[in-house]
């Protein structure tokens, strides 16, 4: 009896742990983004603009509202918030002496 016991606490404690760890992943949305900039090279005093595209299911399915998205644009020093699904930030080319690169980031 002891061992049927035993067996019956460890085949419990196997299922516990078996059905009890789901994939983390399944609680995090499935998201795809992507970031476009209207112009590659610009001359100084010249503007650009970067605009952002995000879409994406949580754990159920469902699409993400609009307002789910929160975006960061920085460059050159110069950082801009933005919030939606279409999201743009424009930003102007500092008066420079020589040519230099300046990376845009989005987050």
């Amino acid at each position: 009896m002891k061992k049927l016991a035993v067996l019956c606490i460890t085949a419990l404690g196997a299922a516990l742990l078996v059905l009890g760890t789901a994939p983390s992943a399944s609680a995090y949305p499935d998201l795809t983004c992507s970031v476009s900039v209207d112009r590659q090279v610009v001359d100084p005093g010249d503007r650009f603009t970067a605009t952002g595209m995000a879409s994406g299911v949580d754990a159920k399915n469902h699409s993400l509202p609009s307002s789910a998205f929160a975006w960061t644009f920085e460059w050159n020093g110069v950082v801009k918030h933005r919030t939606g699904a279409v999201a743009s930030a424009s930003f102007t080319a500092p008066q420079v002496r020589h040519s230099r690169t300046i990376t845009l980031t989005a987050r």
